[in-house]
């Protein structure tokens, strides 16, 4: 599981994982289908708004913001870190 930073956000270290973490993301027509009440220990985030994502990737790690396309406001967001010698 991820741990928090300073400011709050999720930070994955890839030294903890066996295999790939994914972020899946998707806005269009979220209105159509609630989410199921059946929820997986993977699924770590839902968010019923309208958004787009923004990514910054370095040689170290790789932010990810889900933004909330009427308030602007950063809904979610996460980090995924690369462990030295990796």
């Amino acid at each position: 599981m991820p741990k928090k930073d300073q400011d709050g956000v999720d930070v994955y270290n890839n030294g903890n994982y066996s295999a790939p973490v994914h972020a899946i993301i998707g806005m269009a027509g979220f209105s159509l289908d609630p989410f199921s009440s059946d929820v997986d220990d993977w699924s770590l985030s839902r968010i019923s708004e309208f958004g787009y994502v923004r990514v910054h990737a370095t040689r170290e790690d790789v932010s990810v913001e889900f933004v909330n396309s009427g308030t602007k406001k950063v809904e979610d967001s996460f980090r995924m870190t690369k462990v030295e010698g990796t």
